[in-house]
């Protein structure tokens, strides 16, 4: 199952569950693109994978314990200093993108306490790690985007960080089957896609499987 919007809110869910409270006790990369937070909670003491792979984007726990690589890359070493021995406090889905934050409270080099936020964008072949200061100011981030790679939305350190820009979707709480009628030449499975947020095409198929409708039927010929 890919992890569209529905699959990141059904994540979330849980994740609040396991991770309200929780300490972060150590944290490691065992991939490039992989860090590997180890938390502990009433009692209990889990791994969190949070993974910026183009091809398998994801957050999950495991029991698995991965080697590390030879020399910790140096955002595994921003990581520890900035949220290594921090407590979550929240974690937070927002309008059925996939994206997942996490409110982690820690002290700063001067023993004063503050909020970083780890944000944890599950988008494709654009995903990333990013942490940024209760007030959205960009520390660093796992890939670094510059104005060369992208004139719309620049993920660099001291930046602003902006979430991508908005798809013109209507959400899954307010959407209205009327609402389909623009899209009535394009396949079923082509409409539900192009119409609400957070649905993937396996979704899509899914709910036509659900139906008894072929997929690939226009809009305009259901009944």
């Amino acid at each position: 199952m890919p992890f569209d919007g529905i699959t990141v809110k059904c994540m979330i869910n849980e994740l609040k569950k396991m991770c309200m409270g929780a300490k972060i006790q150590n944290i490691h990369m065992p991939e490039k693109d992989e860090a590997v937070l180890t938390v502990h909670t009433y009692g209990k003491t889990f791994r969190l994978v949070l993974s910026a792979n183009p091809s398998c984007a994801r957050v999950h726990v495991t029991d698995t314990k991965k080697p590390n690589l030879p020399t910790p890359p140096n955002f595994c070493m921003f990581l520890r200093k900035h949220i290594s021995g921090g407590r979550i406090l929240d974690v937070i889905f927002s309008d059925y993108e996939r994206i997942i934050y996490f409110l982690i409270e820690n002290k700063n080099e001067l023993g004063d306490m503050q909020i970083k936020k780890l944000i944890v964008e599950l988008t494709g072949r654009n995903c990333n790690i990013i942490v940024t200061n209760a007030a959205d100011k960009i520390l660093d981030s796992l890939k670094h985007i510059d104005e060369e790679t992208s004139s719309k939305r620049q993920i660099m350190p001291a930046r602003t960080y902006m979430l991508p820009p908005p798809q013109d979707k209507v959400a899954p709480d307010d959407f209205k089957f009327e609402m389909l009628n623009e899209y009535g030449s394009k396949k079923v499975e082509s409409a539900i896609l192009s119409c609400i947020k957070g649905f993937s095409p396996v979704l899509c198929r899914e709910i036509c499987s659900q139906a008894r409708i072929d997929e690939n039927h226009s809009l305009d010929s259901l009944t």
